[in-house]
Order: C-alpha cells, then structure tokens, then sequence
C-alpha cells in the first residue's frame, strides 16, 4: 500500500507539472496573456484588435490555442478514463436517493396535516375554557378583596370607638388603616359602588389618626415618658410614616430654636427696635435669649435621646429592624444626628456678623466663662442621665463639636483676657522712668491672673489657653523688668555706697522676687482653698512664667553678687601686702590692719548690698556658699606663703579668731551659723594648730585625717622647706590672688600636680649640683610621692584600670623610685644638722 500511495503521489505531482508547462505555454505567449487578467472584458479585448487592423492574425492565434486547449482536454481525458466513469456513477446514485427522499418528506407533510387537523378541535375548546376560568377567579379576588374591605371598615368602626378611651388601640387602628390604604389604592377596586362609599370614611379615620398619633407622641416628648413614646411610634411605623413624622417634629423644634438664637444679639422688642437701649436693657435681653437657648438645648436633647431609647426597643416585623435604625442609619443614631444640627445653629450664630448689635455681643464675650459653664453644666445633665447608652466615641465628637461652636466668642474673650493682664503691666511701667514697680502694682497683676483663672476654671480648654496668656503677661513682664535694669558699671561697684543703679537693680530683684513669690502662693491657694484642678499643660505654663522671672532675677542677682564675692576675696589676699611680724603696733591691737579692713569690708556689703536684698532664699543660698568659699580661701592663703617664721605665725594665729569675729555679719544673711558650716569651719579650726606641729605630725595628720585637704598641707609645708626649692606659686609665675583663686577652682588632683611639678624641678636642681636635701623637704616629697592619681589619698593600693589595664600610680613616679632605689645614708653629724644626704642620677 505504501508503494501504491507513493507512486499516485508521484504521479499527482508528474501531472501537476504537466498542467504547469502548459499554462506557463499559453502566458508566455503575448496574444494569450489578456485572457489571464482578472479585469478581461470581451468588447474592450475586440474593440482593440479592430482598431489595431490586426483580425485575421489574432483569429489564426485564437484558433491555434483553442486546437492546443481542445487537444490537452482530450490527453486529460484520456489519461484519467477510469476516474471519469467512477464519478458518473456515483452522480447517477446520488439522484436516485434524492427522488426517494423527496417522496417520503411528502407522505410526512401529508400525515402532519390530518394529525393537526385532529388536534385543533381539542385546543380551541381548552383555551376557551380557560378564559372562561380566568374570568371566574378575577371574580372571586374582586368580591374576596371586597369582603375583607368591608371586614376592615368594621373592625376599623370598632377600633375608632375604643381609641376614645383608651391608646392603646391606636396601634391597632394604625395597623387596620395600613391594610385599608391597600385596598383603597388598588385600581382594581375602583368603580365598586360598596368600595367607593367607604373610600372618604378610610380617609377621614386616617388623618384623624395621624393627628391623635401625632398629638400622643409630642405629649410623649414633652413629659418624657417611655409609654405614651412606643405607642405613637408603633402606630407610626403600622401607618408607614415614622420616618417622616419623627424628621417633621424634630424640624418644628430646631426651627423654634434657630428662631431663639436669631434674637440673641438683635435686643429690640418684637424684633422692631422703637428706641435705643440702654447696657442694662441689652444685658438683660442677652441673658434671657441665652436662656431660652438653654432650654430648647436642654429639652431636645432630652426628647431625642429618650425618643431613640424607646425606639431602639421595638423592632419592624418585615424588617427585623429597629425603628432608630429606621429613622437614622447612621452610627449614633438620630441623637447623634440632631445634637450636631443643634450645634450647628448655635456656630453659624456665633460665627455671624450680620445683623449683629456689637454691645449685645460685647456682653457675651466678657461672660463667656459663665456662658460656656451654662452650656457645660446642661450638656454633663444630659450625657449623666444617658450615660447607659451613651457611645464614648461619639460623645467626645459631640463635647469637641459644641466647644468648637464657641470658639469665635471663645477667642475673643481670651485677647481681651490677655489684654486686661497687659494692662496691669503696662501701668507698672508707665510713662519713661526707671522705678521699679511697685508692690500694690504687683498685688494687682497677681489678683488679675487669679480672678482669670477662677473664672475659667469650669472648662479645660479654657483654662488651658489662660494660662498661656498668663505666660505671656509675666513673659511681658520680664522683658519690662529687662528694659530698665541698670547696665553701667557703677551698678556693679560695691566698694563705694550704693549707687542709684545699683539700686534701682536691687528693687528690680525685690520685685521679682515679691512677684514670684506671691504667684506661687496665689496658684497654690487657687489649687487648694478654690479646688481648682489645673491640666498637666496648663501647670506647665504656670510653672513656666515663674520660672522666666526667677531666671531674669538670678541673672540680675548674679553679677552684683559676683562683684562682692570677688571684692571681699582680694580684700583676704591683701594679708600678702601687709607685714605680719610681731611688733609693738600689732601687741597693741587684737589684729592686723588687713583684718581691720576686712571687717569694714563685710561689714559694707552686708550693709550697702545684702541687707537691701528681699529675696531671702536666694540670698541665704549665695551668702552660705560665699562664706565657705571665704573660709576655703584664707586657708588657701595661709598655705600658700612662701614662707612662715615663728612670729608671723603668731600673727596668724591671732588673726584666725579676728577672721570669724569679722564673718559673723554675714550669718545675718544666711540661714546658717558659721559653727554649721561644717568641712569649711573644720577646716578653719584646723589650720590654727596645724601652725605650730612638726613636718612628721603634719604629714601623719594628713594621712590620718581630713579636716584639711591633702593639697593644701602640702602647699604648707613648702613654705617650711629650704628657700631653695620654689614653691608652685612661684613656679607658676602668678601673684597670691591669682593662684589663690586658681587653686579654688580647680579639683585635688591639679593641685597635687603643681606641686610635683615644683619637686621635679628641685629635684633636678639637686642633681645638677649634688647639695642636700632638708628634712621638710624630704617629707614633702615622701607625701606627694605617696598621693595615688585615682583618689588623692596616702598609701592607697587601687587596683588596675578597666580600661588600660595600667595598675594606680603616684604623681612623683620618679620620685618614688628615686626613693625606693637610692634609699640615703644618714650619720649622726649629717642627722644633727637635719639633713640628708641624697645621690640623685
């Protein structure tokens, strides 16, 4: 078979090229091609042969190519003979078929036309039979509908005469009166005689419900009571106009308030003004409005939430809804809904200006407190007896929503409140002089912050924003106090009598002091006596402005105390300047004359400047620290001598009683005695026999105790060493007062490194010229060398640093070693005469 598909294959394509050669024949040849257009038209091919005169030759070609096409037909017959034959026979078959078919479709259509004949008759009979049913029970739904009419209009007879007694049947008569409307409303029913007599009557009984309905249910809201509420409701929702019969009596009430707050700022009588008002008149009228607004706020607000209570109850049988979902959709409901319109007529009242009589407005805005407290107090009534179905969510929107309705009334009130504070302000610096204000002024600026206060106290926000205005009056008030103080340098000059400037900056510290002081107290009585109870942020402000006038008062104070402090300490260090040999001038006197002077000094300042100071805590917290810092530093100048014999020492010790006789008009200042100071007076006391002990006992009193800091032992005893060794004064460069206040300043450890830096020297003095070394020296150097770096003690074994892991080292590592290496050798001359004789490399 494959043989046999392959050679007709072969011999299907041999024919194909013949087929091919032949019609490439017939194009190549110019007088044939025409006939292979597709646009070949027989009268335009002849028309050009004619007029080309060229007949009898293209008839010779015609004829040729009809002989060769005749003769190819004939090859084509010829070599597919038995195909041919096949496809006539088969064409032969194919008729026949065709004729039998065409019979038997006829003897169908026959037998279709007597089958339909016999089933018409049939179907004719069932469809008029049918309209005849139709017909029938068109008749029997009209007369059923007609009966139960009549059933309605009789029970709705019986319902009526017992509604004249009791209400309850109204929810029946309603119910009754919604089946009716469906049978009055039906077209099919018109034209019934029985039907159309009682039409009026349905009609009638209907708005004489809706009238009794609408009748119990505004006397429901008026007297709140839950019972008369659900029955109107129900007989609304049964008669199908509950939605609109709510939104029509909550429209009446809103009208009759929007018409209220109409007249809030025209004072006239019946709207007609007849002549011009008097503020008594005016206020009078505003209040009364105010009240009436108080009221419809009040009784909507009560009659809206009662009414969506009731209604939140009872649910539609068709719906499975309830009636306040019904009615409002929305969350929260138709209270929700008609506190939101309520506030917006009173903001779009407020925020207008039309028609707006300024006075009538004027009397509100300087009530606002007690305006807004009225409306508070009546909203906290309403949110307290609602509070079970109160949603927090929506009622935090509502209390936002009712105090952004106040808010242009709200505004003005607290720049007029601001400006009443600046006032106060503004008359204690009246006009161009310098005084400071007064106290009564003060007195007056406090009382006008307080009453603010007391009158917003009923609302948060408003407290809020005056306290903000009050930061902003004391802010007024600092930059006042500001303006006038005094810059010049005599203000600062404490060594003559005080100066008019320095004064005039000494009453400017007594009157923030005074202000700050009795603002504290007021707002402490406010908060405990009034029970105000102020927010977090409006204590923040409070405690904002007290503290801006406690700083310009610090800074006001802080410089003119400086100037005694660094006076009185140079007056100390004059002890430099002054020979302090035993003479007959100084047996004659119980001190010297730089402690004379000393006395005068302090005796001064506490005088001309602390006295004049009311700022008690303030100034007993300064003058306590300047009296440990004048202890500290005479101690320091004690020490720092380069050096001390015998008789100056006596003077000393003399002048160490003369020096706390002479603090003492400080303590007048301070809250402590001088005995109460603790360290500092330790330290005075020890200083006295420290004067008078051996370099051994010195150097084991500091070891053992520390009444003295260990640098300023050390600072002492090298005014006892030999005069060869500088001390670190000297080696620093400076004059006793300089390092006397450097050595106040600085921690221990500093003081420690000046002193070895004066060892270090000496020792490379001592080995440069090979001398010996005194024994007060050596125990100096022992001392020092001894100091640990991390906690300035003697002898102290610390462990490593966490960080570097270096172990704790003295100050004087060389000198240490120096010490532990070359231990000297002493002989019984060398120790006679106190020294020792070192080899230093």
């Amino acid at each position: 078979e494959k043989v046999k598909m392959s050679s007709e294959k072969r011999k299907e394509q041999k024919e194909k090229v013949e087929d091919v050669k032949v019609l490439e024949a017939f194009t190549e040849q110019e007088s044939f091609q025409p006939f292979f257009e597709e646009a070949f038209d027989e009268e335009s091919y002849v028309a050009s042969i004619v007029s080309i005169k060229l007949v009898a030759s293209q008839l010779e070609r015609l004829s040729e190519g009809i002989e060769t096409i005749q003769k190819e037909l004939n090859t084509q017959v010829a070599n597919r003979h038995t195909d041919l034959i096949t496809q006539a026979t088969g064409i032969q078959k194919l008729e026949d078929v065709l004729v039998m078919i065409t019979s038997r479709v006829t003897t169908l259509h026959k037998n279709v036309g007597r089958i339909k004949a016999k089933v018409m008759s049939p179907y004719d009979r069932i469809v008029l039979l049918s309209n005849k049913l139709v017909r029938m029970q068109t008749a029997c739904e009209l007369l059923r509908r007609t009966i139960k009419f009549l059933s309605l209009i009789s029970m709705l007879k019986k319902h009526l005469q017992k509604n004249k007694t009791e209400d309850k049947d109204l929810i029946k008569t309603a119910h009754t009166l919604h089946e009716l409307e469906y049978y009055t409303s039906d077209e099919q029913l018109r034209g019934i005689h029985i039907v159309e007599e009682n039409r009026a009557f349905v009609f009638e009984s209907k708005e004489e419900l809706e009238r009794r309905v609408r009748d119990l249910l505004t006397q429901g809201l008026h007297q709140l009571k839950v019972e008369p509420i659900g029955i109107s409701v129900q007989a609304l929702n049964n008669i199908g106009t509950l939605k609109e019969e709510i939104n029509k009596q909550i429209e009446q009430r809103l009208k009759a308030m929007r018409k209220a707050s109409a007249m809030l700022f025209k004072p006239s009588a019946n709207g007609k003004q007849t002549h011009a008002l008097t503020d008594s008149e005016i206020r009078a009228h505003v209040w009364d409005v105010v009240d009436v607004l108080l009221k419809h706020f009040r009784k909507i607000s009560f009659e809206t939430r009662t009414l969506q209570r009731v209604m939140k109850r009872k649910k539609a049988q068709n719906s499975y809804l309830s009636f306040a979902e019904i009615v409002e959709p929305q969350p929260g409901g138709l209270a929700h809904r008609v506190c939101m319109e309520m506030i917006a007529v009173l903001k779009e009242r407020f925020a207008s200006n039309t028609g707006v009589n300024p006075k009538a407005r004027k009397v509100l805005e300087f009530n606002f407190p007690k305006f807004l407290q009225l409306f508070l107090d009546q909203w906290r009534k309403v949110s307290h007896f609602f509070s079970e179905n109160t949603n927090t969510t929506i009622f935090n929107k509502e209390t936002k929503a009712l105090r952004e309705s106040f808010r242009c009334i709200e505004d003005a009130y607290v720049e007029k409140s601001l400006s009443r504070m600046f006032d106060c302000v503004n008359r204690m610096f009246g006009g161009v002089s310098f005084v400071s204000p007064s106290q009564e002024d003060v007195m007056d600026l406090i009382k006008c912050t307080t009453t603010e206060v007391l009158a917003a106290q009923s609302d948060h926000a408003l407290l809020l924003a005056i306290s903000h205005n009050i930061l902003k009056a004391c802010e007024s008030f600092c930059v006042k106090i500001k303006r006038i103080v005094a810059p010049d340098t005599s203000a600062l000059d404490v060594s003559m009598k005080a100066s008019v400037s320095m004064k005039r900056n000494i009453a400017l510290i007594n009157s923030l002091f005074f202000f700050s002081s009795q603002y504290s107290k007021a707002m402490e009585d406010v908060q405990l006596t009034m029970r105000v109870k102020f927010p977090p942020q409006s204590l923040a402000a409070i405690s904002k402005g007290k503290q801006k006038c406690e700083d310009l008062m610090v800074s006001i104070f802080t410089p003119l105390f400086d100037s005694c402090r660094s006076y009185l300490l140079a007056s100390v260090s004059k002890m430099h300047d002054e020979p302090l040999s035993v003479s007959s001038d100084h047996l004659n006197k119980q001190c010297t004359q730089y402690m004379e002077d000393l006395k005068v000094d302090i005796s001064h300042i506490q005088q001309q400047v602390l006295s004049r100071f009311e700022c008690v805590s303030l100034l007993q917290q300064r003058v306590e620290a300047l009296m440990r810092t004048m202890i500290e530093f005479y101690v320091i100048n004690l020490c720092i001598f380069d050096s001390l014999d015998q008789e100056v020492k006596l003077t000393l010790t003399a002048d160490l009683a003369q020096y706390e006789i002479a603090l003492e008009p400080l303590t007048a200042s301070s809250s402590k005695r001088l005995q109460e100071l603790g360290v500092q007076y330790r330290m005075l006391r020890a200083v006295r026999p420290m004067l008078f002990k051996d370099p051994q006992e010195i150097v084991s009193d500091a070891i053992h105790s520390s009444d003295i800091p260990r640098s300023f032992v050390l600072h002492y005893l090298f005014s006892q060493t030999d005069k060869a060794i500088a001390t670190p004064r000297q080696c620093d460069g400076s004059d006793f007062f300089d390092y006397a206040n450097w050595m106040l300043q600085v921690n221990e450890l500093k003081r420690l490194d000046a002193c070895r830096l004066s060892l270090s020297k000496y020792g490379r003095k001592l080995s440069v010229f090979n001398t010996h070394m005194h024994t007060c020296t050596l125990f100096v150097w022992i001392c020092c060398s001894s100091y640990c770096s991390c906690c300035c003690r003697v002898g102290c074994v610390c462990s490593p640093k966490e960080e570097s892991n270096i172990p704790c080292t003295p100050l004087c590592c060389h000198s240490m070693l120096l010490l532990q290496s070359n231990i000297p050798t002493v002989n019984q001359q060398s120790r006679s005469r106190h020294t020792i004789t070192v080899n230093c490399e």
